[in-house]
């Protein structure tokens, strides 16, 4: 992978990141699909064949996100949902209503992988109903989930439906929900604000079973009255081709991927947590620069 002149580039990037430093009960297994709501099956852009990143710092603020980015409707139909500055990591997120059903298709069918997305779910009484975030092995028909995630804010939960574990929901706060995915092993870790609530599941068995060891999709799927927020959508390949210092993914270590890095410090997001501390200070910085010179 072609790699520029650290030094210059370590320069400018250390000294945007000091700036940003400086100013900166369960319940029964449920189908959220329900029955065809009638709608036309809509055109299926070509699926992500590898790493996958989302921020929707790109779009315009109230914009239609399907469309945009390879996101679309669930195949049968469903309520769209529109880019927000209401609630975001950064300046922009995915604001989901009631039956929102967005999603982006993967085609990945060996190795590990990492999906994760930063999720917001109000306090408001209003909201009455559920969001999901969903990962399938088979999407199109047939259909086949390998996770349910279930944010409840009637019972404060977040419940992974299949095994029916549970943790406790955190509201008007940004949270990570990360799922680790071995498809060689056929494995699956869900965690929660960093912390592992369903463990040692069977990918291609968990929720529907029956199921292979591929990702097909993710889809984000909210079902109440009051909104719920989607930001930084990943799926990364540990080891893969799109390794972790090229933050950009275009297979060449740059400038671009120390500005990409700064501006995910800024928004204390996921990715820039380099040594997994939870914390964003220089020892993330320090740990980006070397996997930089490490190079891919």
């Amino acid at each position: 992978m072609k790699k520029t002149a650290l030094v210059v580039i370590a320069g400018v990037a250390f000294g945007l990141v000091a700036s940003a430093a400086s100013a900166h009960p369960t319940t029964k297994k449920h189908n959220p699909k329900g029955p065809n709501l009638g709608k036309a099956k809509t055109h299926l852009e070509s699926p992500q064949a590898g790493d996958f990143f989302d921020d929707f710092e790109s779009y315009a603020d109230g914009s239609d996100i399907v469309g945009q980015g390879g996101w679309e409707v669930w195949y049968t139909g469903g309520t769209h949902a529109t880019v927000s500055s209401e609630q975001a990591r950064g300046k922009l997120s995915m604001r989901n209503i009631e039956l929102s059903d967005i999603v982006q298709r993967f085609s990945v069918d060996s190795g590990v992988w990492t999906f994760s997305v930063d999720t917001y779910v109000p306090s408001a009484p209003l909201k009455v109903a559920d969001g999901y975030v969903i990962l399938m092995n088979q999407y199109g028909g047939p259909d086949n989930w390998s996770v349910q995630v279930r944010f409840d804010p009637a019972f404060k939960t977040v419940e992974s439906q299949a095994d029916s574990n549970t943790t406790t929901l955190i509201t008007d706060a940004w949270v990570p929900l990360r799922c680790e995915i071995d498809l060689d092993a056929d494995t699956l870790n869900i965690y929660y604000n960093d912390v592992l609530f369903a463990a040692d599941l069977i990918w291609s068995q968990n929720v529907s079973g029956g199921g292979i060891t591929s990702i097909a999709c993710t889809d984000l799927f909210s079902n109440g009255i009051e909104p719920m927020f989607y930001d930084n959508v990943s799926l990364k390949q540990a080891g893969g081709p799109g390794c972790y210092p090229d933050c950009v993914a275009d297979g060449t270590l740059d400038l671009f991927d120390f500005l990409c890095f700064v501006n995910d410090f800024n928004v204390n997001g996921s990715y820039s947590d380099c040594v997994a501390d939870g914390a964003h200070d220089l020892f993330d910085f320090l740990c980006f620069v070397n996997a930089f010179n490490a190079g891919c």
